[in-house]
């Protein structure tokens, strides 16, 4: 009885095996086949341990990956506080994933958050597109990018009513590149020039043509400088200028928008070409890259993140980069394409602001995020992408 129930058992487990495995099977030596299920069996815990042990990117213990967008609603709600937000069909509704899912904000499920009734955030999805030059245009969505390129097809002669109303949209921002990116070079041993940043424009007084590359006003201009354990962006606006560090070593990068920090993790492969990064909103405890950088705007070297030493530079515990609450994604194309203009990336984010049609309901802090981004694409296209 007791080799029948072994025999059955071995069955079920062979049942599961890849089709591969199925070749041993046919072995009718009983010995053979345990030798067999005892190897995949060790072999299958150590892969199991070496994927721990390698993973970069893990959700907090402490956070149920079903509860992750809810906790990370409830806590930038808490920061934002926006008074009438928008609702839309990709809202979160706090208040009823928390009922459904039974979470509750006491000490054993993380920190307690403010009860928030009334706003709620939409996650929205911004779209960037890399032509064979390099040029980064970001479109408000898929759909602004799909009117831009049906408007680019149109002749004001042959289709003149349709070309009329491809104007009107666009005369609303709609259909036309968000921001656009410009690869520039410098020489130097300090900050060079990397990158410029356009806001595109409606041109209404241009009523014989559509958007042209002409239409647009300097938005950020960015200077790179490589440092031994980490790479500085500085994006500098009209009245404002924002840091990005990024970890030389470790695939991660940091950013302050005014008192709230964000940082981008590297993941993993969304698929054979796609690689994606995760954002984070951090804690205003947590340490980060761009705490208290010194007056030449350098990485204190007291700073645990930076690696100053060779334990820190090796050490590479996925909870300490991590910590902080999962707000939006990064996904790029890793492979090279020959087309003209291509869609590239998509960077999500959870945002306050629902108007996913007009560039110019898009806040300031979203444009900064998605300039970071961009900034964050060009490298990638240029370093290579580099996942742990």
């Amino acid at each position: 009885m007791t080799c029948m129930n072994e025999s059955i058992r071995t069955s079920e487990f062979m049942a599961h095996l890849p089709p591969c495995t199925f070749l041993f099977s046919s072995f009718s030596h009983p010995g053979f086949r345990f030798c067999v299920i005892i190897c995949l069996c060790i072999h299958k815990s150590y892969t199991s341990l070496v994927q721990k042990s390698s993973a970069f990117i893990t959700t907090p213990d402490c956070f149920p990956s079903s509860q992750f967008d809810t906790i990370c609603t409830s806590y930038y709600l808490s920061i934002l506080s926006p008074p009438n937000v928008i609702y839309m069909k990709d809202t979160i509704d706090v208040k009823k994933t928390t009922e459904n899912d039974g979470l509750k904000t006491g000490q054993e499920n993380g920190p307690q958050f403010p009860k928030n009734d009334g706003p709620q955030l939409c996650m929205r999805e911004f779209v960037i597109t890399k032509s064979m030059s390099s040029t980064l245009r970001a479109f408000a969505s898929q759909a602004g990018f799909d009117m831009y390129k049906e408007f680019k097809a149109l002749s004001p002669k042959k289709q003149q009513q349709d070309f009329l109303n491809a104007k009107e949209v666009q005369n609303q921002a709609k259909g036309l590149p968000l921001l656009v990116s410009k690869r520039v070079y410098g020489l130097g041993l300090g900050d060079t020039k990397y990158m410029k940043i356009y806001r595109g424009i409606p041109s209404p007084e241009s009523r014989d043509r559509l958007y042209d590359d002409v239409d647009k006003t300097l938005f950020a201009d960015v200077s790179m400088r490589t440092f031994g354990n980490y790479t500085r962006f500085t994006l500098k606006f009209d009245s404002s200028e924002v840091i990005v560090i990024l970890h030389n070593t470790r695939s991660f990068a940091d950013i302050s928008v005014g008192e709230k920090k964000y940082r981008f993790v590297r993941g993993r492969y969304e698929s054979k070409s796609h690689v994606r990064s995760d954002l984070y909103l951090l804690p205003p405890e947590s340490e980060s890259l761009v705490d208290d950088l010194t007056p030449d705007k350098k990485v204190k070297k007291d700073n645990n993140l930076v690696g100053h030493s060779v334990k820190k530079i090796f050490k590479a515990g996925s909870k300490e980069v991590t910590t902080g609450y999962k707000c939006g994604t990064l996904v790029n194309d890793c492979f090279v394409r020959l087309k003209k203009e291509r869609k590239h990336s998509t960077f999500s984010i959870l945002s306050p602001v629902c108007d996913f049609e007009s560039n110019g309901a898009v806040s300031h802090e979203d444009l900064v995020l998605l300039s970071a981004s961009m900034v964050l694409t060009h490298h990638d296209i240029e370093v290579g992408f580099q996942t742990t």
